[in-house]
This record gives C-alpha cells, structure tokens and sequence, in this order.
C-alpha cells in the first residue's frame, strides 16, 4: 500500500492473500516462533517472566508492527530504507531530478508543525545526515544480525543432541560408545544444515516459503497442543500471571537487578523486525493474517505451557550454553526496533500528515520499552553482545564506500548513470556515478560494464562541441554531472566509430 500515492490500491484475491500468508510462515517467522522460556527458580519469578513476555508480545509484534510499522511501506517494500525513502521523498532531500520522486504530487503541507519539521530537515544538512546514518545503522544491525542467527539458531537446537545422548540419560539405553560418539556429531549436523539452507536460497523466497511452510506450521500446532496439555496438567491456574500486576511484583522481588534478566526476555520477540523487513515478498495482509491468528496465539500458548511447567519443576537444571545464547542477539535486534520506533514517529508527522502529539505519544510508549531493553542488553555487551555489532559497522563501512543508494526502490535505466568528463577533452577520462534503489538487483559486471559504455558513447555523442573543462572538477559535487541511461549496443558501435576509439576511453567509476 502506498499511502500517499494517488492510484488506486491494486486489491489481491483472497486465494492470493492465504498464499502469501502460508509462504510467510516459512521465510518471516522461524525465529520469531522458536525461542524458549527460561528457566527461574520460583512461582512469583517465573508469573513474573510470563508476565513480561505475553506483553512484549502484545506491545511489539502485534501492536507496534502489525497494526503500525506494517502500513509505513514505500510502494510494497518494507524495511528501514523504506522507511529514509518515505521520508526523503516527503522532505526533497535528496536526488530530487529523479522520476520516482515525481510520480506521487504531495498536498502542500499547512504552516504547522509538520511543515515546520520538514522546513528544518530541507534547510539543516546535518538533520539529513543524522537520518542517513540512523537509517544506515538499522540497515547494518539487521545484516549483522541476520550473519549470526541462522548458525546460532541451528546449533542451538542441534546441542540438544549432545544432552539428549549423554551417559546419565542413556545408560541403559545406548552402548558407552555410541553415546560418546554422538557428542561429537554436533557440528557436522550443524555445518550440514546450514549448506542445505544456503543451497536453497538461490530459489527464491517462493520456494523456501513452500518448502519451511509445513514444518513452522507443524511446530506451531504441536506447541500449542503440547502447551494445551500441559496447562490442564500441570497448572491449570496459570493464566492468571498474564495479569500486569505480576510485572510489579516480579520487580519488586528482584529489585535492582530485576531489569537485567529483561535481555533475556527480549529474545521472544526476536525476529519480528523480519515482519517489515520481508513485507516485499509478501503483502501488509498475509503478514497480517499469519501472525495474528496463527502465530500469535501459538507463542502465548507455548510461552504459557513452559510456565505451566517450570512452575511444578522448580528443580529442573538449566543449560550451561544458555548465557551465551541470552546475550549474543539481545543489543543488535533491539537496536535495529529503535531505529524503526524512531523513523516511524517522523513518518507519522511527515508521510501521514498526523498530529505532533500523536508522533509524540508513539515515541513515548514504544520508545520507552525499546530504551528498556537495550539498557537491558548493553549490560551483556562484553559478555557476546558486540558478536554481531562489529559485522555491523564493517557492512556500514562497506555501504558508504561502494554503493550510491538513492532512497527509491526503483531507480529507471535511464536516469542510472551520471556522467561527467573529467579535465581536457583530448583525455577522455570521465566519472561515473551508478545510482540503485534500495529495491534494485545489482547486475553482474559484465552487464555493468556493457550499459557504463553505451551511457559514456551517448554522454559523448550529446556533449556539445565547444564544450571544454579545463578545471578538475570536484568528485563530491554533483551539480555539473549529466543523466545518462544506457540504451541498445547497435547503437554503440556507430557512435563509437564518429567519436573515439574504445580503447581509449578510460572512466573513473569513484561510486559504484
């Protein structure tokens, strides 16, 4: 849905909608539906936790993203460069000549608030920057994320094998050597499936969503069975910590250090950020549908059937490799839901044209649990937590050096290129500026290269003949670039044979 667009909103069948939201299950929500509760020593702490846990789950995925983030899209895409999209294109700020920023006319805004924030943001440079570098630090702790989770996850879950197979549990059920011999196995399972994974990759989200589909949708219904079960077993009084007066409790019991066990907790909502994230496969209602009457009640039974549990085992061990898990993605998935939080209460003013007020309050409530949260985690920093932020600020580095991202999701053939001659005619030495959209796939390097000379030989064809640069030009300036697409190579020949010899042309490419 693009909110500010004046075409109609193309509406998808139903059988469309429900096939989305079957393939969403396989690709948007593996993690968000595997973390576990763990393990407290008493009744109070463990209502306490529970507690924490169905309302971060109302509050963030449902609440926040759903019925919120999920409506901030740019043309279908989601993710925190739709978001610097949305929001450069309602301010100008940048890129201004291309077409993608003149196919929706803005109403003129009110003097107001909302024209007086985005008055500051054309007029302070330094508030672009900060956005840039807001919307650049989401991007990077979702990548930093995203390299560390699939091997976490699965060998997380693969470890399970080492203590499932160990001498005390199995003595009389496995030989010794069997049993030691399984303890080794670990990493070559992990290794194995996280090859097969990658291999599939390749095929698209189409088929990975088929494919994983049937197995989340296994795991979910068979939690929520088991956590049926569990609850009129073990404790059938166990709803009763969904109450919020379990919170101040739990807090009161633990006092200072009650908030630190909150990094741990945020693990039930990681991947939710992947609800938005992945909104370009699928649609704002298929996710929606998945979620809300699938995912969700299966998480609060799941999450409801652990303390059911726990809560007549209080003796029950915990896993040594829990900590390490607990701390390794806590900072980077609630570092990249502030950003969000952030971006989207400027949306709010800029994009939908709401009430400061209103942007305020968003800000207020769901920044408020975010800060939390991250407080939460930056105590862990030491103990894993920098793990995924130092791939981060490499792919953030990476991002500033090799790529000239506008904020469109599409950048047309024609208006890629901008081109400049660099110094005297005679040299034939140009600049090259190659301009992508966030939503853009990246051509491989023959294809580059063959459209870089078809736009350098119509660039050449165009100039004018009097045209003489005798200054070097500065590379940061883009004023005196020229706009060039690339076009049929028939044409190229022809042109490079009035012109120059091709081997002669050199092209410095200093943003690719």
């Amino acid at each position: 849905m693009d909110l500010e667009a004046n075409n109609p909103i193309r509406r998808d069948s139903w059988r469309t909608v429900l096939t989305l939201a079957y393939q969403s299950l396989g690709v948007v929500y593996g993690d968000l539906s595997t973390s576990p509760l763990y393990h407290s020593e008493t009744n109070e702490e463990i209502y306490g936790v529970l507690s924490f846990v169905f309302c971060i789950l109302t509050s963030i995925p449902f609440l926040k993203y759903v019925f919120i983030v999920l409506r901030a899209d740019d043309n279908g895409e989601g993710g925190t460069f739709a978001l610097y999209s949305l929001l450069c294109r309602h301010a100008r700020l940048a890129d201004e000549e291309l077409s993608a920023y003149k196919k929706d006319e803005f109403p003129s805004l009110d003097k107001n608030a909302n024209s007086t924030l985005k008055s500051a943001l054309e007029k302070h440079k330094i508030l672009y920057k900060v956005l840039l570098i807001l919307a650049l630090i989401g991007t990077c702790m979702v990548i930093g994320d995203g390299v560390l989770t699939p091997a976490l996850s699965v060998f997380s879950a693969v470890s399970r094998l080492e203590l499932s197979t160990a001498k005390e549990q199995h003595q009389c059920m496995l030989p010794f050597r069997l049993s030691k011999s399984c303890k080794h196995i670990e990493l070559p399972v992990v290794c194995t499936i996280l090859i097969l994974l990658f291999a599939l990759q390749h095929y698209g989200a189409h088929w990975v969503g088929f494919l994983f589909a049937p197995i989340v949708i296994t795991w979910l219904l068979c939690t929520s069975a088991v956590g049926l079960y569990n609850i009129v077993y073990w404790n059938p009084h166990v709803y009763r910590a969904l109450s919020l007066t379990y919170i101040f409790k739990f807090l009161k019991k633990t006092q200072r250090g009650g908030w630190m066990p909150l990094g741990g907790i945020l693990l039930c909502m990681t991947g939710s950020e992947a609800m938005f994230a992945d909104l370009g496969h699928f649609s704002q209602l298929s996710i929606k549908i998945a979620f809300s009457f699938l995912l969700y009640p299966s998480l609060i039974l799941a999450y409801i059937r652990q303390a059911a549990y726990l809560s007549k085992h209080h003796s029950l061990q915990s896993d040594y490799r829990i900590g390490f898990y607990v701390s390794v993605p806590g900072l980077a998935v609630i570092t990249v839901m502030l950003v969000t939080t952030c971006l989207i209460s400027l949306v709010i003013v800029l994009c939908w044209r709401k009430s400061v007020l209103l942007a305020v309050a968003f800000i207020f409530f769901f920044g408020s649990i975010d800060v939390l949260y991250f407080a939460a985690s930056l105590i862990k920093f030491l103990g894993g937590a920098w793990v995924p932020i130092a791939p981060s600020f490499i792919f953030l580095i990476v991002i500033f050096l090799c790529i000239k991202s506008v904020p469109v999701p599409h950048v047309k053939s024609g208006e890629q290129f901008l081109i400049e001659r660099i110094g005297l005619k005679e040299f034939r030495i140009y600049r090259c500026i190659a301009r992508y959209g966030y939503g853009d796939t990246y051509k491989d390097e023959f294809v580059l290269e063959k459209d870089l000379v078809c736009s350098i030989t119509e660039f050449i064809h165009s100039e004018k003949p009097e045209f003489k640069n005798t200054k070097e030009t500065n590379e940061d300036d883009e004023e005196n670039l020229t706009v060039v697409g690339s076009f049929s190579s028939n044409k190229v020949v022809k042109l490079l044979e009035e012109e120059a010899d091709p081997s002669e042309i050199m092209v410095s490419t200093s943003e690719l």
